[in-house]
């Protein structure tokens, strides 16, 4: 199933690089992504005994597609996550 998941998201990332995706871009707040991202994995950060902070500015903001950037960021935490020992 995470390989499924892992390949969509390339796919997903692939199109969008290649102009096939319709992207949405507008301003989005970077850190209750991340909050939210880092809620979504505590379990597993917690049976790993990870610790990951949010240091993100309250105010920071980027323009971009919110699904796509969230679907990136939380992607780089998965792998890092999986990838600790």
């Amino acid at each position: 199933m995470q390989m499924e998941a892992l390949v969509a998201r390339l796919l997903t990332l692939a199109r969008a690089e290649h102009g096939r995706v319709p992207l949405t871009v507008e301003k989005i707040a970077l850190a209750p992504i991340v909050e939210a991202l880092l809620a979504t994995h505590a379990a597993t950060l917690t049976a790993k005994n990870l610790r990951v902070e949010n240091d993100v500015p309250e105010h920071a903001q980027i323009e971009s597609d919110s699904v796509l950037f969230c679907s990136i960021v939380g992607n780089l935490l998965e792998t890092a996550v999986s990838y600790s020992p």
